[in-house]
């Protein structure tokens, strides 16, 4: 006689979507890990996401892309480049591009709290005003002297003609900037700022645009003088004596 066993039903479980499995009762089964990306929709759906936050990007300055495709043109970095983008003159190795553009870019950034007004010209270059006044500038690289190493075409040119002279000096790019304001030096105000060994321009910099201010006002008050002068000479109170007159009219006298 066979013995009856007792055969409960099996609790059943699913480990994935394709997968079921059978449990004797009093086992008990970890819970199941839900998926992140379970997670992640229920959070989306009682939880609007805040849009991502993008910063402003400020495009430069048109004179600024124009100075800095003027260096990519350039071929030798040891070599001075000579640029000429008003009000801006340029001369500088390559190798202190991103420095010249960098000073440039903060005296533009100065113009609206200076009162300056950069104003674009009709042959594409612009013209600083300060005061009204257009204020002229250039950004030079110094040189220094290096010891020359003649060229064996040179040792051979000098040997054969006497008025051939080997440079003893080559004269290159210090990395010393300086910058100048070019249409000042006779008004008596301070036109040049410039890197030395214990300063640098970018150190000076507040200076620099403080003496363009100055620089604007000093050719204003020129200009009001000039035109004073002018009205003065018009209305006669600065009139030159008539010397021709005034000798014919001593000869007529004398004649009588």
């Amino acid at each position: 006689m066979e013995k009856t066993v007792d055969r409960p039903p099996l609790e059943s479980t699913h480990f994935d979507e394709n997968t079921i499995a059978q449990v004797s009762p009093g086992v008990k089964m970890r819970p199941k890990p839900i998926k992140a990306e379970i997670i992640k929709e229920r959070g989306s759906a009682t939880q609007p996401q805040a849009e991502p936050k993008t910063e402003k990007i400020e495009k430069p300055h048109p004179m600024l892309i124009k100075i800095k495709k003027a260096f990519d043109r350039c071929k030798k970095p040891g070599e001075f480049a000579y640029i000429d983008v008003s009000p801006f003159k340029i001369r500088a190795s390559p190798l202190e591009a991103e420095r010249v553009l960098s000073l440039i870019s903060s005296v533009v950034a100065a113009a609206p709290s200076e009162n300056w007004e950069i104003k674009t010209l009709k042959d594409g270059d612009w013209e600083l005003l300060a005061s009204g006044e257009r204020v002229e500038i250039s950004l030079t690289e110094n040189t220094k002297n290096v010891p020359h190493v003649p060229t064996p075409t040179e040792v051979r040119e000098s040997k054969l003609y006497s008025w051939i002279k080997i440079p003893e000096f080559d004269h290159v790019p210090s990395g010393e900037l300086k910058f100048t304001i070019t249409n000042v030096s006779y008004l008596g105000v301070r036109s040049n700022w410039a890197d030395g060994k214990r300063q640098t321009l970018e150190s000076v910099l507040p200076s620099f645009i403080e003496g363009v201010s100055l620089a604007g006002a000093a050719l204003y008050a020129r200009r009001l003088e000039r035109e004073e002068q002018a009205r003065k000479q018009k209305s006669g109170n600065g009139k030159k004596p008539n010397v021709v007159g005034w000798r014919r009219s001593n000869e007529h006298g004398s004649l009588r």
